[in-house]
């Protein structure tokens, strides 16, 4: 008995070694660890040794029938001492460590200077336990409170007012661990998009004073990780802190609708406020300066609002109008605004003014001064219109004068030697689009009809040259996969580093010596890869990539029918494509997604693991590619659609590495495969097109996002920038402008080019974003511009401005460049490349007289530089591609700049701006080209060869003559009503279209020409004597020899030969016999422009009438070519 009492008591004083070791080992820890793993929120483990676990520690202090280990309280039974003050901490943690603190609570002491009592909170069964706050009280009995990355001193805080600022009794620690118990943790602001977009350091947030600082707080003691503000006193004894202000889910309509009630009284106070000082400060206006405040306000707020309303409705508009409660100017009016410059194809200098308005560039900062152009063609109706203002027939192509003339040169190596226009059949379209601004202009058209990649390298080249001309820095051109714009690529080959693919030139425009980048639109890369997997048995590391997987997913997803699937947005559509649906993005999109790759792999297992990754690849492709805005990547929880915010985003290595890397492993592992031939493994990729416009997207994107980064003042990048989806939006605009006629034609694609151009030519900054820096625009108080009804003197030109007289050496090249820069109105522009240019160009032009000879050597060099760009030997075909290969190699080398350098550096000594060496040498090789390859253009006056018009057309020539002169006359009375004290010379010209429209039935013989007009004349045709017929068939016959000659103008030049030819100067000399010379003289010009007008009507329609006769079908109610492959 007594061994077994010796040994129970031997196991109680080890028990009691044991419990006073661990209570030791939680006293010895040090204040300094306390306070981080408070501040941090670290569990217990972290401040024990490995050897001991928390719950060891805990069991051994705390007796297990007082506290079970799993609820964690920690109770310290300990004799409660006589209350009373102490004098020093030693003796107050002598008193404390002796009795039962509040639940939860253990007293910690490390080296005597200070003293720690810590909660501790338990995150439930089997987890870790965590320190939630502390009492840190010092050697002078200060204490303070230590939470979550916070300190609280009594006097700084105001949740701690009223407690003792000295610990120096039991009394006080009880009083305040009693009052921490009661007070709550703050939630702080946990939405999950602000913490999603904090986490994952994308953006910082904003309050109306600026960045608002804070913190997120990921610690043990909050349930999710939240979002705190650096004044956050962490605790509180209400529900939440008035810093933050918390968006919940439950709650945000409410904080909203509360919102919205603020600023509604807001908005009644401040009217009655307005109505106030209006009864007791306003004035009466009088009629005049009410009339005059409304004018003001009609041309500048309500038209700039309401001028494109006409085109959506017109009747909408008048019905508006007619109402009364706006007053609204007529639709005549606001045409007068849509149509202030004249609507034309190719470059203008009213274009680049209104594009400058558009961009903004007096007043946008330096990044939004970047731009890329966007190029796409558009198919239209085939079809001919007559412009009686300038007298040109529209509808046939026009891709600049250099790429006319050539076209005409092929024509005459055919056989027949033809040299006749071709209708258009498609549009070229331009567009410009900012990188970081809201830019979306259609720069402009060109009507074209078979377009190749030849033909498209000088109006491009032309375009980036303006552009950087108004101070636009253009950094690459987005384009479709046709094989034009393939051909327009490749030409550049020659200039390019790259070697296998291009995809980067040099921009012979740029001051800075930047690269131009190529890149395909990546919706249409997307499309083409969905076809290829449709048409092609794609293969790839052993396992094929089947359009059947696709369809099995799909069958087996629909196959319950009862609605419950996994991948709802798949559809039929998907599945079975059709022509028009080929083209749809969004079919093709849903197709190359993430949820159908993870389909696959789930429904068709490994069989389908190539299908799958292909899938995938594709999807995250078109991710990156297609950041669209600052949200829509947290939301969608996808992190390749979130905005680009540093040239080392890991999405640009991955396109680098990964997805490159994966096209060229597919391309090794099918080129590979034996027993194949070369067009069955070709099957099994995607198309030679596809992979190279992805290899060439794939690598301008890379190296112009890392460009970007290097522009001042950019911090983020959405790549849908570079996507050419406003130009396809701008082409749903135009088939929309007809209502049901969705197919226009030359003229009116012009014309709603130029309306929209007007409608939309200002940019509004976005608020939120790097685009803008949020701030408001005033309005606009300036007239806006409006096309003045009567005649008013035209822009002069440089050399009008000036009064520079040309030199009579003008028959040099280099002047002749000089001279044609002059007198380009686009080098007016307030910009400093086109003051650089002016000013090198004035001053060549004052060294050149005195220095001839140095110009003539020039100009040998230059001869000599741009004949090595053409064929030794004349070919009938593929001569243009080579030309202009070579020379764009010639434009961007270190030879043809040195030239220049040299030469203006020795004559004039200025910088040298690439502008003026690239426009003044392209204009010289464009002379050279056309000396190379002549085009003749030989007129020869045919009037009076009677045998060439056919009895139908004397018949039809005799019924217009009897029009003209009784339409002037008609015209001249109107005239004389409105103005009854006209001069007596519009009297004499009425007198005399009296005399030519005399009837001569009895005095004279008739002609043949006459059957038609007698057979169908009801009493009220004007009927020509036979002199006035001569006179019209004379003038028929001159303007069919300007027809023959030149086919596309009917202008001045068609009147002026008209005028000047001395058959029908005979005519009108026996006619204007008795009349006066100087009336005798205006009325034949008068004469000869209504009949080119009449005549270029009519010969538009004939044209268009051997179109369809040609193609045996009509061209008047076509449909689109969309609705072409619809149908």
């Amino acid at each position: 008995m007594m061994g077994g009492r010796k040994f129970k008591r031997r196991n109680i004083k080890n028990a009691e070694r044991k419990k006073s070791a661990s209570l030791k080992l939680i006293v010895a820890i040090p204040r300094n660890r306390i306070n981080v793993a408070v501040s941090e929120g670290l569990a217990l483990s972290q401040l024990v040794p490995e050897s001991l676990s928390p719950v060891d520690v805990l069991s051994e202090v705390v007796p297990e029938s007082l506290c079970p280990v799993e609820s964690l309280p920690v109770c310290l039974p300990m004799s409660i001492l006589t209350a009373g003050l102490v004098e020093s901490l030693y003796f107050l943690y002598n008193r404390i460590a002796r009795v039962t603190l509040p639940t939860s609570w253990v007293v910690f002491n490390s080296d005597g200077s200070s003293m720690s009592i810590s909660k501790l909170v338990s995150q439930g069964s089997g987890k870790a336990t965590t320190i939630a706050m502390s009492v840190v009280v010092d050697m002078d009995m200060q204490w303070c409170i230590h939470t979550l990355h916070r300190q609280l001193h009594v006097p700084m805080c105001s949740l701690l007012s009223g407690m003792p600022i000295l610990l120096n009794s039991v009394d006080s620690v009880f009083t305040i661990l009693n009052f921490l118990d009661n007070t709550k943790f703050c939630a702080g602001n946990p939405d999950k998009d602000l913490v999603a977009v904090w986490y994952q350091q994308m953006l910082s947030l904003h309050g109306c004073s600026g960045t608002l600082p804070g913190y997120l707080d990921q610690s043990l003691i909050s349930s999710t990780p939240t979002i705190r503000h650096n004044d956050c006193y962490v605790l509180l004894s209400s529900s939440n802190s008035a810093i933050h202000v918390f968006y919940g889910d439950s709650n945000r309509l409410d904080v909203l609708n509360q919102s919205h009630r603020n600023l509604t009284r807001q908005v009644s106070r401040l009217k009655e406020k307005i109505a106030l000082a209006a009864e007791n400060t306003g004035i009466v206006l009088d009629e005049e300066s009410d009339h005059l405040i409304r004018d003001t306000i009609t041309s500048n707020v309500v038209i700039e609002h309401f001028k494109d309303l006409p085109r959506e409705s017109s009747g909408a508009y008048e019905a508006l109008r007619e109402s009364g409660c706006i007053k609204l100017p007529s639709q005549r009016t606001l045409r007068d605004y849509t149509h202030y410059t004249k609507a034309s194809l190719g470059f203008s200098s009213e274009g680049d003014q209104m594009l400058r308005d558009a961009a903004g560039l007096d007043r946008c900062p330096e990044r939004e001064k970047y731009v890329i152009l966007l190029l796409d063609e558009m198919h239209i109706r085939q079809d001919l219109v007559f412009d009686k203002h300038t007298g040109n027939l529209i509808g046939f192509t026009n891709l600049g004068d250099i790429s006319d003339h050539l076209s005409e040169f092929e024509q005459t190596l055919q056989d027949d030697g033809t040299t006749l226009p071709h209708l258009a059949k498609t549009m070229l379209v331009f567009m410009v689009r900012g990188l970081f601004s809201k830019l979306q202009f259609p720069y402009v058209q060109f009507s074209c009809t078979s377009l190749t990649g030849v033909q498209m390298y000088d109006p491009f080249w032309e375009a980036v040259g303006r552009l950087e001309t108004m101070e636009l820095k253009v950094m690459g051109v987005t384009m479709d996969g046709a094989s034009s714009n393939r051909k327009l690529i490749k030409l550049h080959k020659g200039a390019s580093d790259a070697t296998e693919v291009v995809y980067k030139v040099a921009n012979p425009f740029a001051e800075d010596k930047r690269n131009l980048y190529f890149m395909s639109d990546p919706p249409h890369l997307v499309k083409t890869m969905r076809n290829c997997w449709n048409k092609r048995r794609l293969w790839c590391n052993g396992k094929p990539i089947h359009w059947d997987h696709l369809k099995h997913l799909y069958e087996t997803d629909v196959a319950p029918g009862q609605g419950v699937r996994m991948i709802r947005k798949l559809k039929y559509e998907h599945i079975k494509l059709t022509p028009f649906s080929k083209m749809r993005v969004d079919l093709a999109a849903q197709v190359l997604s993430d949820s159908v790759s993870k389909g696959l792999l789930l429904v068709c297992g490994e069989e389908a693991s190539e299908t799958a990754r292909f899938v995938s690849m594709a999807d995250r492709f078109f991710d990156a590619l297609n950041v669209h805005n600052y949200s829509h990547g947290v939301r969608s929880l996808k992190p390749f659609q979130l905005p680009y915010t540093s040239s080392a985003d890991l999405r640009l290595k991955w396109l680098e590495t990964t997805f490159l890397g994966y096209l060229q492993e597919w391309e090794n592992s099918v080129m590979n495969r034996s027993g194949f031939s070369t067009a069955e493994k070709n099957n099994m990729l995607l198309s030679a097109e596809t992979l190279y416009g992805l290899r060439m997207t794939c690598k301008s994107f890379v190296e112009l996002v890392r460009h970007l980064f290097t522009i001042p003042g950019v911090d983020s990048f959405l790549s849908q920038r570079l996507c050419q989806d406003p130009l396809e939006r701008f082409f749903g605009t135009q088939r929309q402008r007809g209502g049901v006629h969705d197919n226009p034609n030359v003229a009116e694609f012009s014309k709603n080019t130029q309306a929209k151009r007007v409608v939309t030519s200002f940019c509004r900054g976005t608020k939120r974003g790097n685009c803008r820096d949020g701030t408001e625009e005033l309005p606009n108080d300036q007239p806006l511009p409006k096309r003045r009804r009567s005649s008013s003197k035209k822009q002069q030109t440089v050399l009008e401005a000036t009064q520079i007289q040309p030199s009579v050496h003008v028959n040099r090249n280099l002047l002749k460049g000089i001279y044609a820069l002059l007198e380009d109105k686009s080098f007016l522009l307030p910009t400093r490349p086109a003051q650089l240019v002016l000013k090198t160009a004035k001053l060549l032009l004052e060294w050149a007289p005195s220095h001839i000879l140095e110009i003539e050597c020039f100009d040998k060099d230059m001869a000599h530089l741009f004949s090595s760009c053409f064929p030794k030997q004349r070919a009938k075909k593929g001569f243009k591609g080579s030309i202009w290969q070579k020379y764009h190699m010639l434009r961007t080398s270190d030879t043809y700049i040195s030239l220049w350098r040299r030469f203006i550096q020795t004559s004039i000594g200025v910088d040298l701006s690439p502008i003026f060496i690239q426009y003044v040498g392209h204009h010289g090789f464009k002379e050279a080209l056309k000396n190379q390859f002549p085009v003749e253009h030989i007129y020869v006056d045919r009037a009076g060869v009677h045998n060439e018009l056919t009895y139908q057309e004397l018949n039809a020539v005799r019924y217009a003559a009897g029009f003209v002169p009784r339409a002037l006359k008609k015209s001249l009375l109107k005239k004389l009503k409105q103005r009854p004290t006209a001069n007596k010379t519009t009297q004499d010209y009425i007198l005399c279209l009296e005399s030519l429209i005399s009837d001569d039935d009895d005095n004279e013989q008739q002609h043949c020409s006459s059957d038609w007009v007698n057979s169908i004349n009801r009493g009220g045709l004007a009927c020509v004597n036979n002199m006035t017929f001569e006179l019209f068939f004379t003038m028929e016959c001159v303007l069919r020899t300007q027809l023959e000659y030149n086919p596309i103008h009917l202008g001045k030049e068609a009147v002026r030969r008209i005028t000047e030819s001395e058959d029908v100067l005979f005519c009108w000399c026996i006619i204007s016999t008795s009349w006066d010379d100087d009336s005798s003289t205006a009325l034949l010009d008068m004469i000869a422009k209504m009949w080119s007008t009449i005549r270029g009507f009519s010969y538009a329609s004939a044209w268009v009438e051997k179109i369809k006769v040609a193609q045996q079908q009509t061209t008047q109610k076509s449909k689109g070519f969309r609705k072409t492959l619809n149908s």
